[in-house]
């Protein structure tokens, strides 16, 4: 067992963000043919401008591959950190004998690896029923009926074959490779995360330790090696939640931002399908795009949550601890830590907010206010 999930490390080295691996061109090559395809479907949207509902249709498809087209922009900027990241968990993973930890760090391991293969289904689920669609209206008597797998203006005669066949092919692997870059940021994120609950808890073990010896007024020797430890792991645990922070703050933002108008877009789309109630499997469809897209949103926002979480679960051990009963010198490294443990840790959006529950919350709102000016706009 690995601490990063297969798919996730496989996608780290594709666009050289795992530790040690040089640049081998193909972020670029992949980031070259995303932003290809996209020159296409903007050329859709500048002809569907005056058309509300083929401009809805156009945005959920297109909305994704600019957004994780800035996404991995921003997280080759932010590599290194994300390599300090990795190669932190993987010291973590070698290292750490000691045997609750180790217990802790393997279970959530194993929570990280059905996470981001849950995340990576939904995505890669949702992309195969786009190709779907477009294989059910193939069989067309005409041939202009056929529709591509991301609504798209080409400038050539694209629906005749095997034009059509080759664009569409072209299309869906464009597609995959949206869908799994987002599957790869978002399955580091929750290992990451995941991972500083290991840190968190070699953290309130070491507090534990140090009380004892404390309290059983050991040597003094003894005392200030507990006392050591106990700073370093904590520091430790500061500074891989920072990289955390540094790493995703700019993705948040960009995929929040872009996640509350796509959002709108679907709830848009899903009204017009429960209104009309004549094309079923479009409704389904819509429904699966929706569930996914929460999800995305859920996702940064539960793991800002999580991370929050741990740093108050720090403060809370320190505090409980009976710190009253020590002597003055070392009553002060408490002191000094709870002061430290207040700030707590967090991912931020842009550095606009901290992502939690009530932030999450709050992007709803902010969606279905979109929604219900769209609604209005178009009445």
């Amino acid at each position: 067992m690995s601490i990063l999930s297969r798919h996730v490390k496989i996608g780290l080295y594709a666009i050289d963000a795992w530790p040690g691996v040089s640049s081998s061109g193909l972020f670029f090559l992949v980031m070259a043919y995303m932003t290809f395809s996209l020159i296409f479907q903007i050329l859709n949207t500048t002809e569907m401008i005056t058309q509300l509902d083929l401009l809805m249709n156009n945005l959920q498809t297109t909305m994704p591959v600019i957004l994780v087209v800035l996404k991995l922009s921003v997280f080759r900027v932010k590599c290194r950190s994300a390599r300090l990241i990795i190669a932190d968990m993987l010291s973590d993973w070698k290292c750490i004998n000691e045997t609750k930890e180790r217990k802790v760090m393997m279970k959530n391991a194993k929570i990280a690896f059905y996470l981001s293969s849950t995340i990576a289904i939904c995505y890669n689920g949702l992309i195969l029923s786009y190709l779907l669609k477009a294989i059910l209206a193939y069989e067309t008597e005409n041939i202009y009926d056929r529709k591509y797998v991301m609504q798209a203006t080409f400038p050539i005669n694209a629906k005749s074959s095997p034009v059509f066949e080759m664009l569409c092919l072209f299309q869906f692997t464009v597609s995959v490779f949206a869908a799994n870059g987002h599957a790869i940021l978002e399955g580091l994120l929750t290992t990451s995360v995941l991972h500083a609950n290991t840190k968190a808890f070699g953290v309130c073990q070491e507090i534990t330790k140090f009380a004892k010896s404390c309290e059983a007024n050991k040597s003094r020797k003894n005392i200030v090696e507990a006392k050591r430890r106990l700073i370093k792991r904590h520091l430790y645990f500061i500074n891989f939640a920072e990289k955390i922070q540094e790493t995703y703050a700019y993705i948040s933002f960009f995929h929040l931002f872009l996640m509350t108008l796509i959002n709108c877009i679907v709830g848009y789309m899903f009204i017009n399908l429960t209104i009309n109630k004549d094309n079923i499997s479009a409704l389904l469809l819509c429904i699966a795009y929706m569930f996914t897209a929460l999800s995305a949103v859920g996702s940064y926002c539960i793991a800002g949550e999580y991370l929050m979480s741990q740093g108050s679960l720090i403060f809370e051990k320190l505090y409980d601890c009976p710190w009253y009963k020590f002597k003055p010198v070392d009553t002060k490294t408490f002191i000094i830590m709870l002061m430290k443990s207040r700030h707590s840790v967090t991912i931020t959006a842009g550095n606009f907010g901290d992502l939690s529950l009530v932030y999450f919350t709050n992007i709803i709102k902010t969606s279905v206010s979109y929604l219900s000016l769209v609604r209005a706009a178009t009445n």
